[in-house]
């Protein structure tokens, strides 16, 4: 039974889907920060204008949605993760945009991206190559923060000849209810391409945020900080994931994580580290956005300087999950609330992740970030 969500929400899952399809079929794990690609993607649609402006509000807006109202809702959701962040959830995020020095930058365009998404800005000289990049990584690691356990963490470039958007997200969630060390052993993994490999399995038993369909299992597991969870999607057959995706919407996705509830679960899933990185320029062309990478890009409102296109869009990716965590009291639910349907003296409900899976971050009404293990 579908349910009324949040538009944001919504438009999130819708985006997080169809790229998660463009990057599937790749070699690898797939992992990305769905949420701070879109913040990316957001400041360019903010810029465009024409046929350019037209192509990235297909992939990112709903059709009836103003740009400004669609930046304003971003924005909005922008401000409470940051917010948040700041607070101590683990969660920090930054954009900063480096121009060369003697482009001249639209004053809006300037005014509009600190407002909705605190966005800063500095001249550069991009004929110094090396100084510019250390500047640039400079920004990174202010904003993301050091590696360390159990993260997640991102740095989007977004780069023309005269400009560079640069945003970065960085993630530390320590479970609520750890998992337990000594529980852990070696597995067998089944990939998607039916090949056996062997990896560290964590175990759980216990009373678990559970919920399923005809086609998934689905594990919300909380972290420590109170707002964000950890979701696993796991097809009940192996290797169906691709197939499940390619026809999964966006309150399919909403709903299967929604209508969830207390249940006995017996939970084994892989502990892992991934570092991937991600060029969403063809993706991105494969939905809509053809423009803005040739010379028909119509950045107007950035700058009126001629033949500013977009030449790459890159995401680095750091994935950490494994069995640390701390135990607290208060458990807080995302969306709606959960009925309560604890088994009471019956068999646990086995959720066996040994066959490729999604998996997602969510921060109250914001899916952070998208991956598949496979």
């Amino acid at each position: 039974m579908s349910m009324n969500y949040d538009v944001g929400l919504q438009v999130q899952a819708n985006f997080t889907i169809n790229i998660l399809n463009t990057l599937i079929n790749s070699n690898e794990d797939v992992a990305f920060s769905s949420y701070t690609l879109t913040l990316a993607l957001a400041i360019c649609y903010l810029g465009s204008s024409g046929i350019t402006e037209i192509e990235f509000k297909k992939v990112l807006s709903p059709p009836y949605m103003m740009k400004g109202d669609y930046c304003e809702m971003l924005g909005d959701s922008f401000a409470n993760i940051y917010g948040s962040g700041r607070g101590g959830d683990g969660i920090y995020i930054g954009n900063k945009l480096f121009f060369q020095q003697d482009y001249a930058i639209n004053k809006i365009f300037k005014l509009e991206t600190e407002k909705y998404f605190k966005t800063t800005f500095e001249s550069v000289d991009f004929e110094n190559s090396t100084f510019t990049a250390q500047k640039i990584y400079n920004f990174i690691k202010k904003s993301s923060g050091a590696k360390s356990h159990n993260t997640i963490k991102s740095d989007n470039i977004i780069s023309s000849k005269k400009g560079i958007i640069t945003n970065a997200f960085y993630f530390k969630g320590l479970w609520k209810e750890s998992f337990n060390e000594s529980l852990t052993s070696d597995g067998e993994f089944s990939t998607k391409n039916n090949k056996k490999k062997i990896v560290k399995m964590m175990k759980k038993m216990d009373t678990l945020i559970y919920g399923n369909d005809k086609n998934f299992h689905v594990v919300r597991l909380p972290y420590s900080n109170g707002n964000s969870e950890f979701v696993l999607i796991l097809p009940k057959e192996d290797n169906m994931l691709h197939y499940y995706l390619e026809n999964l919407k966006d309150k399919d996705l909403l709903n299967l994580i929604d209508l969830t509830y207390y249940e006995y679960v017996d939970l084994v899933m892989p502990k892992f580290t991934v570092e991937v990185s991600h060029d969403f320029k063809e993706p991105l062309i494969k939905l809509g956005v053809l423009s803005a990478f040739n010379d028909k890009a119509n950045f107007s409102m950035i700058t009126k300087e001629d033949n500013f296109k977009i030449d790459y869009i890159s995401q680095k990716v750091s994935v950490d999950v494994n069995e640390e965590g701390i135990e607290s009291d208060e458990m807080t639910h995302l969306w709606h609330e959960s009925t309560s349907n604890v088994s009471s003296g019956n068999e646990p409900i086995v959720v066996k992740a040994d066959h490729p899976f999604l998996y997602l971050i969510i921060n109250e009404n914001n899916i952070l970030f998208a991956g598949i293990y496979q």
